[in-house]
């Protein structure tokens, strides 16, 4: 599988984050249904590019005209939107990549994260069609991405198309929790960059995500939220030139107990390895552990308003025996206090 690919090699995930055009195979007028919250929160949120319509069942849609097949869209095409049956996605991926499409975001579940033969065979042939015209694939198994500066919104949920631009980006293997941590960010007036939900990354993965923010000059912080690792090298080496570059990462690890990690399999079919070996990444790689979305929240905050300290270690000031809380707190979350010996004052009192 693509995934397996090259440790060291990175793929330009342009297409899938700046796309020209987004055509939604799978399009539907139906109330509540994904395809109707995504092609309204593209109108709402001004996305300058073409919104295209597939459907056999249907000509018309939202009062512009449907295609009854991918190979039929009219117009300039680049990025598919797929909402079909598992079955159905490998023959519109081949299809849509003969038609001159970059990329895709594939919604459908169904594949290797059910861990039957089925789902592994149809993610395989998925991936074979994609790489036959070298097409992006965001997912299987997600729920659309954010794009502030490009005014893209392909996440399907109710009540999102007044994300601010900002210098944060979100990298999620778990698309619930991206648009929680997207919307309490903007509720604390901290604006996006980006915000990708990858789902079960057959053909992109965090590392690819990571290694363009680290050279995109609109993101300042990386929040990610992580099953697993799938191409640790490389996620290393993309780690190690955001720090470089001095981007501060911060990672919520999903799956940190035996329960966890069970549940993380059936999520995105990504076998998260053990927890501590995980930490010992953490610290070596410089990412920043974070235990919920409201603490990546608060630390992204800290990080985009306030310059990165110039050297390890932090001053805690405290009148009574809870200075001494606060070391053992430190040493919890692996921060060096600075200790400062301050000289003992003796008061005196005049009548």
């Amino acid at each position: 599988m693509d995934k397996q690919r090259t440790e060291n090699v990175y793929r330009n995930v342009e297409p899938l984050l700046r796309p020209r055009s987004i055509t939604i195979v799978g399009a539907s007028e139906r109330s509540g249904s994904w395809s109707e919250r995504i092609y309204h929160n593209l109108r709402s949120y001004g996305y300058p590019g073409e919104i295209h319509l597939v459907n056999p069942r249907h000509r018309e849609l939202y009062g512009v005209p449907c295609f009854p097949s991918v190979s039929q869209v009219a117009g300039e095409v680049d990025q598919m939107v797929v909402i079909v049956p598992a079955h159905y996605v490998p023959a519109a991926i081949e299809e849509g990549g003969a038609r001159g499409f970059r990329s895709a975001v594939v919604f459908s579940g169904g594949f290797s994260e059910t861990s039957t033969p089925e789902g592994i065979e149809g993610e395989n042939a998925m991936v074979a069609a994609a790489g036959s015209s070298n097409m992006l694939i965001c997912g299987p198994n997600c729920l659309g991405n954010i794009s502030t500066h490009e005014r893209l919104i392909t996440l399907a949920e109710y009540g999102v198309e007044f994300f601010r631009q900002g210098k944060l980006a979100l990298v999620s293997q778990s698309s619930g929790l991206m648009g929680d941590i997207a919307l309490y960010a903007h509720s604390r007036a901290i604006g996006l960059s980006y915000a990708i939900a990858s789902g079960s990354e057959a053909s992109v993965d965090a590392a690819d995500y990571l290694n363009f923010f680290v050279g995109d000059e609109s993101t300042r912080v990386v929040g990610l939220v992580l099953e697993a690792i799938r191409r640790p090298t490389a996620f290393a080496s993309a780690c190690e030139r955001a720090r470089a570059a001095r981007k501060p990462l911060m990672v919520l690890k999903i799956g940190r107990s035996k329960g966890g990690q069970g549940a993380a399999l059936s999520h995105t079919g990504a076998l998260a390895g053990a927890y501590e070996a995980f930490k010992t990444f953490c610290r070596r790689y410089g990412l920043i552990e974070v235990r919920g979305f409201d603490e990546m929240v608060d630390a992204a905050e800290v990080l985009l308003r306030n310059p990165l300290p110039a050297a390890p270690g932090v001053a805690a000031l405290a009148l009574s025996g809870g200075g001494r809380v606060s070391f053992t707190i430190s040493e919890k979350i692996w921060v060096s206090l600075f200790r400062l010996r301050v000289p003992r004052c003796r008061l005196s009192w005049r009548s």
